[in-house]
């Protein structure tokens, strides 16, 4: 099967969107301007594990009372292969289609995620599939006399292989509803990976996340640090802040300011201990403060929806990383201006390659 149509609604930047599909497509626009989140949408459609988060909803989205606050991908398949049209023939109509939903709730911090598919079903009520016959006297009038079998018990599935056989023959002169279901797609609450088709994406760019990460292997990381080791080397507050809490952590190890708590937990532990003949006492280190901007930094970005750097758009995404590696350039080109002429030659080479 291919995508021939796609519908989204209320996914990060995209208000509402439908996308007629060809064979080959090329999605042209500024960068920033939801490209990657027209892709991204394809991939919460095909993904059945993936449940978006409180950001995935279009920001500036406006609810009506009574109606559920949430976002929604339809896909349009075409050229299904036989095995497609037995597994989905519940919602192939006549025009060999298969339209499915895949929908997120939001209700408060909560999210759900459900399948749905449209049914195409007959205008003419003795062809639907709520239509129920239980004698073949139900059947006079409608088109599927002739298509139960003459004698013995009817039974539901007479009649729906009756219903099919019908509208098979006679699909170019019927007219058709569409509706969407409200039960689960394929009657089951979770679809199964794998029964929809499977998503790959290739991205055009390496993932933000490993250069945004505060580790000291990612540029942002190394940035980070470069900028801490100078603000504790310079700024007097950063130098108080650490001063403070070398002098907190000795208040905790000992001295009669030290917290009863720890003083009880060390001799509780300690009484344990005592067969031992060992001594225990309870140290506490002052942490790297380099360490508490490793723990609790990361590179937040507003373009109109504030977010992590690595939710953006791939243009966003390549501008940042280009960004992240001049400020690194720039920052080691500073260092060794500042070396002067007559620093120690460096051991290793001085060359940046890109």
């Amino acid at each position: 099967m291919k995508i021939t149509n796609v519908e989204i609604h209320h996914w990060r930047s995209v208000k509402h969107l439908e996308i007629a599909c060809q064979d080959l497509m090329v999605l042209l626009g500024p960068n920033n301007h939801g490209k990657s989140n027209v892709l991204s949408a394809i991939g919460f459609a095909l993904t059945t594990s993936e449940k978006p988060s409180l950001d995935d909803f279009f920001s500036k989205r406006e609810v009506e009372d009574g109606h559920p606050d949430e976002l929604w991908v339809e896909l349009t398949f075409e050229g299904l292969t036989d095995q497609e049209r037995s597994t989905f023939k519940k919602y192939v109509g006549a025009d060999d289609k298969l339209r499915v939903r895949k929908t997120a709730t939001l209700d408060g911090d909560k999210v759900t995620v459900r399948y749905n598919g449209w049914l195409s079903q007959p205008k003419e009520a003795w062809l639907r599939s709520d239509f129920k016959a239980s004698k073949r006297s139900d059947l006079d009038g409608t088109g599927l006399v002739e298509l139960v079998p003459s004698t013995g018990r009817l039974t539901k599935a007479h009649v729906e292989a009756a219903q099919q056989a019908y509208i098979e023959a006679n699909s170019d002169t019927l007219a058709f509803d569409y509706e969407l279901e409200t039960g689960h797609f394929l009657g089951t609450k979770n679809v199964a990976a794998g029964t929809l088709p499977e998503w790959f994406l290739i991205p055009a760019v390496r993932d933000l996340t490993d250069e945004t990460r505060t580790k000291s292997t990612a540029t942002f990381g190394r940035l980070l640090m470069r900028a801490v080791r100078e603000m504790t080397a310079l700024d007097p507050k950063v130098r108080e802040v650490r001063e403070k809490l070398e002098e907190m952590v000795g208040h905790l190890n000992s001295g009669d300011e030290r917290p009863q708590q720890l003083t009880e937990l060390e001799q509780t532990i300690q009484a344990e201990m005592e067969d031992w003949g060992a001594t225990l006492r309870i140290q506490v280190e002052a942490p790297d403060l380099s360490k508490v901007f490793e723990l609790g930094t990361s590179l937040i970005v507003d373009d109109g929806v504030v977010t992590g750097a690595e939710r953006k758009g791939n243009g966003m995404q390549r501008a940042l990383m280009l960004a992240l590696t001049q400020a690194w350039v720039r920052a080691l080109r500073k260092a060794r201006e500042a070396q002067g002429e007559g620093a120690r030659p460096r051991s290793g080479s001085d060359t940046v390659i890109l």
